[in-house]
């Protein structure tokens, strides 16, 4: 019982520290995570303009291109990624890369880099756990 206790009291905080601002910047990184998913096996190379809509505002554009370094490189899983220059080189090189993963570890990566966007988007002002915990629980929550 005083796992449930735990755990409810955990859960309960988490939900206090979700914020409809920190629910935006989750929502940028998703978005920009899944379109790298969607790249995934696409005969041309994936444009930045295809993974970073037009219509987001140019600030929020910025910062979501500085997140996804960011977490790229924090996420040095595809070590070959992290020493490109441009952000659309690392793109394009990550999709190279997770092509040659199975689903499973793809769908790891691309959740762990949702969580480190978010990080990064919200000054990384919590721990990682928690970041990884919304971005689960979201993705999980808004899944077909």
């Amino acid at each position: 019982m005083a796992f449930c206790d735990g755990l409810r009291g955990n859960l309960r905080k988490i939900m206090q520290d979700y914020t409809p601002e920190l629910e935006k910047k989750l929502e940028v990184a998703i978005k920009f995570s899944q379109s790298i998913k969607d790249g995934l096996g696409s005969a041309t190379a994936v444009a930045l303009t295809d993974i970073i809509p037009g219509d987001w505002d140019e600030n929020l554009r910025i910062k979501a291109m500085d997140a996804a370094n960011f977490a790229i490189d924090k996420l040095n899983i595809i070590k070959t990624c992290v020493g490109k220059e441009s952000l659309e080189e690392k793109i394009q090189c990550v999709l190279d890369e997770l092509g040659k993963y199975t689903s499973e570890s793809v769908h790891s990566y691309i959740l762990k880099l949702a969580s480190l966007m978010t990080a990064y988007l919200d000054d990384e002002k919590k721990k990682e756990h928690f970041y990884d915990t919304i971005t689960q629980v979201t993705v999980v929550a808004n899944k077909d």
